[in-house]
């Protein structure tokens, strides 16, 4: 039995539409590049923000599916090191963005 090949003009519609795809893709990122986003990790939909909370650099966290910002961590911490805005966290007035 021959393996047939798909039609040259299906695969070559099927590139177009991923190069435009991705294209798209670069653009978007740039954009929220620009507005000061970090895209962490696009299959979670992860966003980290510089921020300052208690006179300290951080970043404020969003995940997709949750309404609003709600948490931060440290530079060197990551998603795991998320705390939530407002706790404590051992710290004397809260964790607040100035």
């Amino acid at each position: 039995m021959v393996a047939s090949s798909p039609p040259y003009g299906y695969l070559a519609q099927k590139k177009l539409h991923r190069d435009t795809s991705a294209s798209a893709l670069r653009e978007a990122l740039t954009r929220m590049e620009q507005t000061g986003c970090i895209v962490k990790d696009l299959d979670m939909g992860l966003i980290d923000f510089l921020s300052i909370v208690n006179d300290e650099q951080v970043y404020l966290c969003w995940k997709r599916g949750e309404p609003s910002i709600r948490y931060w961590h440290r530079l060197d911490e990551g998603f795991a090191g998320r705390k939530p805005l407002g706790s404590s966290q051992g710290e004397r007035h809260g964790s607040k963005p100035n």
